[in-house]
């Protein structure tokens, strides 16, 4: 089976109902209702062809199937997560420029030469901002706003 067809919201509802034997506590963890738990683990056993947990009237047991799937789900999940994490925290250690100027300015001179810029820095996110009316600079430790006009200044 190709991973494409298999949808993400429905290997975490599996491992979380894994995880917690229930699929009101896995709902409840994942804020959705344990329907929703349980139509998405169903989903996934209708994909995969194979059960992944005995329902009983007092809750839900684990198979051999699904233990044996959980764990690789749960490293997948984890590695996704600790990549998400990655780039995330990496993204807020940028240093993050905005630029606001003229719509024109910013079309008809910034956008050709900000390319050259931006292969040789990097470490600088860099945010346009269109807007004819000036903006006062801000300067913090990781960010900064300018402003840049021509004209007769007010």
């Amino acid at each position: 089976m190709k991973i494409e067809r298999l949808p993400l919201n429905a290997l975490r509802a599996f491992s979380e109902a894994a995880r917690e034997n229930s699929f009101k506590k896995a709902a409840t963890r994942l804020s959705v209702t344990p329907g929703a738990v349980s139509r998405q683990v169903k989903q996934l056993e209708a994909r995969l062809g194979v059960t992944l947990f005995e329902r009983h009237a007092n809750g839900v047991l684990i198979t051999e199937a699904g233990k044996m799937l959980l764990d690789d789900v749960q490293a997948g999940l984890s590695l996704i997560a600790s990549g998400v994490e990655h780039i995330t925290q990496r993204s807020s250690e940028a240093f993050e420029l905005i630029i606001s100027a003229p719509p024109s300015f910013l079309q008809l001179w910034l956008l050709p030469r900000l390319h050259r810029f931006e292969a040789r820095e990097r470490g600088i996110n860099i945010s346009l901002d269109a807007d004819a009316n000036l903006t006062p600079p801000l300067w913090l430790p990781n960010r900064a706003k300018l402003s840049l006009r021509y004209g007769q200044g007010p």
